[in-house]
Formats: structure tokens, C-alpha cells, sequence
């Protein structure tokens, strides 16, 4: 993962919005970007110790109103941030991922749920979600056209695709034929 968009719209205060595995039984995903208690939180494995970071206070993103969330990792560093919609201001936070965060390797991607995981840990979101860009793919736009990306070996989900957002209920699973590792990464820039 380098960069990850997300827009979002709920009312409910707790939902996983994205998350890499490593395997369908991976009971600890290598990331997972989440609202909990209506703040966003992106949480990482660390190998041996996990790391998560939050953004907002309690209840501020579950207010019904569209929300973009950007990640992004700059070699060590992640920055996470959130725009509202009608609002200048973004909320930002940046975090050193840590030596030992060489390489994200997943093999799955689950958008709005993690499928064969305990639900109560990890509830499904349930709201609207537009312009989900992993690495400048737009994901949702595969799903929608019912199309398998080349990287991909199989998409299985329920949700209902509508013609520009999708009101998700059920997780969306894209599965590669082998683990992709995402290696350490710098840029020349940093914004």
C-alpha cells in the first residue's frame, strides 16, 4: 500500500472500511483502516507488536456527511487524513511505521468487512462508498463492471452497485494467486 482513497458516508460509529490479509484464515490483517467509535483508525501488524493510529474524536465521522480518506506511506512514514465534505480544513496525522514495517503482504483485499473474521471485533460497515483507489486503481469500478483486475485472481462479494456509490451491507473480497509484498518505499517528495 502507498496510496489508498476512500469515500464514505454512515450513521454507524464502528465499521471496517479496508483491510489487507494475508491469507482467508489471517485472524490479524497486515493493515486495516476502520471506523471505531465514530473516529477513523488505521491499525498495522508490526510483526511483533501492532500499531494503530487514530484520527477525530468520538462520533465525528458517523455524522452522515461524505468523507475522503486518504493513505498514504512515504518510505517509514504513513500519513493519514480525512476531508469533509463542504469544509476546508483536513484532519491529518502522520506516524513512523518503524524498521521492522519493511513490507506490507497481503493476498487479500476486503473493502467494507473482513470476511471469515469475528464479526464483533471487526464489524462490516454498513453506509456508502464511492472512489476506492488502491495505487491509483479504482476498485469499486472493477466490482461494479463485474471485471477481475490483472493482478487479481477472483472478486467475490453481495453488495448492490449503484451507478456512482455502492450501499454496502456485505464485504467485497479481491483475491491474488499468490501474496503480493508491498516492499519499503521512499518518495523524493513529501506531500
Amino acid at each position: 500500500l502507498d496510496d489508498l482513497s476512500i469515500r464514505f458516508r454512515t450513521r454507524l460509529r464502528n465499521g471496517v472500511l479496508f483491510a489487507l490479509r494475508k491469507s482467508p484464515q489471517d485472524q490479524q490483517p497486515s493493515l486495516i483502516l476502520s471506523l471505531e467509535d465514530g473516529r477513523l483508525k488505521l491499525a498495522y501488524d508490526r510483526m511483533k507488536n501492532d500499531k494503530a493510529i487514530y484520527l477525530g474524536d468520538q462520533n465525528i465521522f458517523n455524522n452522515n456527511k461524505w468523507h475522503t480518506v486518504n493513505v498514504k506511506r512515504y518510505g517509514p512514514n504513513v500519513r493519514l487524513e480525512i476531508v469533509t465534505d463542504g469544509q476546508k480544513d483536513r484532519l491529518f496525522v502522520i506516524d513512523d511505521l518503524g524498521e521492522e514495517f519493511q513490507n506490507i503482504q497481503y493476498r487479500l483485499i476486503d473493502i467494507g468487512g473482513i470476511r471469515d473474521i469475528n464479526q464483533n471485533e471487526n464489524p462490516n460497515f454498513i453506509g456508502w462508498l464511492q472512489n476506492i483507489k488502491l495505487n491509483g486503481e479504482d476498485l469499486l469500478s472493477y466490482y461494479r463492471n463485474d471485471k477481475t483486475p490483472t493482478w487479481a485472481k477472483s472478486i467475490q462479494g453481495t453488495a448492490d452497485p449503484g451507478e456512482f456509490s455502492l450501499l454496502l451491507h456485505h464485504a467485497i473480497t479481491f483475491s491474488t494467486p499468490c501474496r503480493f509484498t508491498l516492499p519499503h518505499t521512499y518518495s523524493a517528495s513529501n506531500n
